[in-house]
């Protein structure tokens, strides 16, 4: 069974286009017309320009917080294979973890800001220790994909 959201990747860029062309015309409308001038006389276009680039700034100060991720999972193989990389700018930092089915210990699901980021930590047996791997942001995995993620990782859990 493999497990993806490439198609999510695709979507973050899009958006991410919508909102600088959003913007784009309200600066440019701003600067361009007087329908600013005429319905709101008493409040300068410098005081429109803050609050239209603020408004862009929280929006991808809100996505950065999310931690939007590329997911890969496939367990066709012996392995449970990870495969991750944040949909972040300047970071082109890929991870992948490969662990064995009979070595698999456990995993857990966090929940940050107020539930709406979804991290998942994998555990692993390796001798007598129980060793945590680094959190994979499952915020951007639809959710019947997190489902049947979360129950493949329980059936092999249980196996034990």
């Amino acid at each position: 069974m493999k497990i993806f959201n490439e198609d999510y990747q695709h979507k973050v860029k899009f958006y991410k286009l919508i909102y600088f062309v959003i913007l784009s015309t309200f600066i440019a409308i701003l600067y361009a017309t007087r329908v600013f001038d005429n319905n709101f006389p008493k409040i300068k276009k410098d005081y429109f320009l803050i609050l239209f680039i603020a408004l862009y700034i929280i929006v991808n100060i809100i996505r950065l917080a999310m931690r939007y991720s590329y997911f890969y999972f496939d367990d066709d193989t012996p392995n449970l294979t990870f495969r991750f990389f944040h949909l972040v700018p300047f970071t082109s930092k890929r991870l992948a973890f490969s662990i064995p089915k009979r070595a698999f210990y456990d995993f857990k699901i966090e929940r940050k800001m107020f539930g709406l980021r979804q991290d998942l930590i994998l555990y692993q047996k390796k001798q007598s220790k129980v060793i945590a791997y680094p959190p994979i942001s499952l915020t951007a995995v639809p959710k019947k994909d997190k489902q049947t993620l979360y129950k493949k990782l329980n059936i092999l859990k249980i196996n034990k």
